[in-house]
């Protein structure tokens, strides 16, 4: 896909194991194809002195908890810029992505809660007694897994532990403890036990909803109105799965303001490098563009049309040669083609031979005469007279062809 469409950049987003999988090369191949292969340069990733990348795992992972949402969701993030488009430029980029946003959207688990919800996110008592029974056998086995009740922890702003596509432990270790009268014993069709109660319940939807971002912050309008929202038809399992198989808004949000001030640095340097170039050259060509930025036929081009629409620069040509200079009110172009420089031969004299002409640009015999030849039939030049004159040695004999530039 990406040979195909060649983007100017890419964004991937994986588990935290994606790091550790298959002892570290799954990772490696896939820096090592985007690197060398699609030719992208990787936010995070270095070369050491013997030419191996250099990475780790605080170079690639970042916490959702970190931008402003109680949740500890560790993900890998990849960021990558076009070598072929930007060139040399992105040696310019930044070495690590941002670690933590600007916003504070929700200060901990406490604040993402809903004041009341309906009977049926209450757990069933026996349900609960079964989570119970397994995380004694997990810690008896020397583990720590099991459900987890996260705002009846110790800490001052408790987080939710991940929320997961499948459900299941993303629910089971991010329950809440909210007593609400009338629940306990309570039997309801859904559950095979009566409720539960200790006031343990699931988290909703819509707290999910708040942990990954998407309500209360992603879609309210400028009156601070929700605008989210699933379609009727839509069941919880379906929206659990959807939240928890989704991405954490604002840690993308603070992604894309991030690539987007990273195309702001690589535009403006490989403007800077033309302008020098077209400050220092009286002309020059795309060519000179594609070599010094490294950038391949179609980026140079399109980075010149951009200056040249935007006044910065000017575009002319004679015959097949296109230059670039800077803009001037009054400019006088050296000739910078064969053609150009035959015809400022005209402005000192009224006829010239192909010896002349061979002489003074230093071409070849043969590369004259396909010049003056191409020359004749574009019309720029009338050819006058032919004669055959011999050389020194008289063995050898070769055309010298008057000419004088078409008026």
């Amino acid at each position: 896909m990406f040979c195909r469409t060649n983007p100017r950049a890419v964004f991937l987003e994986n588990v935290e194991n994606l790091v550790l999988h298959d002892h570290g090369n799954t990772i490696e191949t896939i820096i090592k194809t985007l690197e060398d292969e699609l030719r992208y340069r990787v936010i995070g990733v270095s070369l050491d002195d013997d030419g191996n990348y250099v990475y780790n795992r605080s170079s690639l992972v970042r916490n959702s908890k970190d931008f402003g949402v109680p949740q500890n969701r560790p993900r890998v993030y990849l960021m990558a810029f076009s070598k072929k488009i930007y060139g040399n430029a992105v040696k310019l980029l930044t070495k690590s992505l941002p670690t933590s946003g600007n916003k504070i959207i929700f200060r901990d688990v406490n604040e993402i809660l809903e004041p009341v919800v309906e009977d049926r996110y209450y757990m069933a008592q026996g349900y609960l007694e079964t989570l119970k029974r397994h995380k004694a056998r997990q810690k008896k086995n020397g583990y720590g897994f099991g459900y987890c009740v996260v705002n009846q922890t110790k800490s001052e702003h408790p987080l939710a532990y991940t929320i997961l596509a499948t459900g299941g432990s993303g629910k089971e270790r991010n329950l809440i403890y909210q007593p609400k009268e009338g629940v306990a014993g309570k039997v309801i069709p859904e559950k095979q036990t009566p409720l539960n109660a200790e006031g343990i319940r699931f988290m909703t939807p819509t707290e999910w909803g708040r942990l990954q971002g998407f309500i209360g912050y992603a879609f309210l309008d400028e009156n601070g109105k929700e605008k989210f929202e699933f379609p009727n038809e839509i069941t919880d399992g379906y929206k659990y799965k959807q939240f928890g198989n989704s991405v954490t808004i604002p840690v993308i949000e603070t992604m894309a303001n991030f690539m987007l001030e990273c195309f702001g640095v690589l535009e403006k340097q490989q403007v800077d490098v033309v302008r020098a170039i077209a400050d220092n050259n009286s002309c020059f060509s795309k060519r000179d563009v594609m070599e010094i930025l490294d950038l391949n036929s179609a980026q140079a081009g399109y980075l010149l049309r951009t200056m040249v629409d935007s006044g910065e620069i000017l575009k002319f040509s004679r015959g097949k040669s296109t230059r670039y200079a800077k803009y001037a009110d009054r400019l006088i172009l050296p000739p910078v083609s064969n053609e150009d420089k035959v015809l400022t031969m005209f402005e000192t004299r009224s006829i010239i031979t192909n010896s002349d002409i061979t002489k003074e640009l230093n071409l070849k015999v043969s590369t004259t005469n396909v010049l003056l030849s191409n020359m004749v039939k574009k019309g720029l030049l009338k050819r006058l007279a032919r004669d055959v004159l011999k050389e020194y040695t008289g063995l050898l004999k070769t055309g010298r062809i008057l000419l004088e530039a078409i008026k």
